[in-house]
């Protein structure tokens, strides 16, 4: 998918993780984020493609990030 490609790239120039938050027509908005937000991964560039990544509501991608940023903190930090 040429538009997942294009997040992905932007993203990653950015020094950000990439997502994208998209809505059909009167329909709910959805995010697509890439699996290797749920794990600390050393290389999360290769998994990037569109074939391994996440689609869900935007309060799903919102625990996920939430998680994923607590998950990077140190021990005792608030």
């Amino acid at each position: 998918m040429a538009w997942w490609e294009r997040a992905a790239r932007q993203a990653t120039a950015a020094g950000l993780p990439p997502v994208l938050f998209y809505r059909l027509d009167r329909d709910e908005w959805r995010a697509v984020w890439p699996v290797s937000a749920l794990r600390a991964i050393p290389d999360a560039q290769a998994w990037s493609g569109y074939g391994l990544v996440v689609e869900g509501s935007i309060q799903a991608w919102a625990a996920v990030a939430r998680e994923s940023t607590a998950a990077l903190e140190p021990v005792g930090a608030l």
